[in-house]
């Protein structure tokens, strides 16, 4: 699949810019041009990388990285651009919790490489999902938990999980179901339930309970405390 990405910057022709750039490269890109419409993304959606600028309107760009570990995930690798580039704000950007910081004036392929090698990075630390006491491996497609109890899905019912385990503890859309797995995003509601069905039916028999929640009109989100 190609990685996807969001870009934080309010700066239109380098928003331009990196879309030309970027799309042509085979990724997918969203866009938000302040830090609380990228948290709300970031809050729906499911990246595989943020680019985040520092000087954003309203809320600074290490404040939202900061929010972002705090709130939205911790390992999700985040990319700051600035002019700023001093010592001190380099140590700002890094103690939010950023993973690498460039600064502008820079060359695109610099930021395509450097975007390349985080991306590889969270790749190799993919290796196993975790939500709470439950643990995933997308190389496998096995879910196992911290009472060594293990079993195998596949097909839709791995996919579906996968979507599940990455978007945690965030809930995943109805509309992003359908987009991730058909391609689609008007794809019936009705068939998103009865393939959730299938796959609450599979892990209650595998682990006892269905691990996974309806939040109603909006979608579902899975939950490792689910006693039932």
């Amino acid at each position: 699949m190609k990685p996807r990405i969001l870009f934080v910057e309010d700066h239109r022709p380098l928003l331009h810019n990196l879309s030309e750039y970027f799309l042509e490269e085979n990724y997918q890109l969203d866009f938000a041009s302040d830090g609380l419409t990228a948290l709300n993304l970031l809050a729906t959606q499911s990246y595989d990388l943020v680019v985040l600028d520092v000087m954003l309107p309203g809320v600074n760009g290490v404040d939202i990285c900061r929010r972002i570990r705090n709130d939205v995930s911790k390992t999700l690798p985040i990319l700051l651009l600035t002019a700023l580039d001093s010592i001190e704000h380099k140590i700002a950007g890094f103690g939010a919790g950023a993973d690498d910081y460039l600064c502008k004036p820079f060359e695109m392929k610099e930021l395509e490489l450097r975007i390349n090698a985080l991306l590889r990075i969270r790749s190799a630390n993919d290796n196993i999902l975790s939500a709470g006491n439950i643990h995933f491996n997308p190389g496998s497609l096995t879910i196992s938990t911290d009472e060594n109890i293990k079993f195998a899905l596949s097909g839709l019912n791995a996919s579906l999980f996968e979507m599940l385990i990455r978007a945690y503890p965030n809930y995943v859309s109805y509309e992003n179901i359908s987009d991730y797995l058909w391609g689609a995003s008007d794809v019936e509601e009705h068939t998103i339930r009865t393939h959730i069905y299938t796959l609450r039916k599979t892990l209650k028999k595998a682990f006892g309970r269905s691990l996974i929640k309806g939040i109603y009109g909006r979608g579902y989100q899975l939950d490792p405390n689910m006693t039932e």
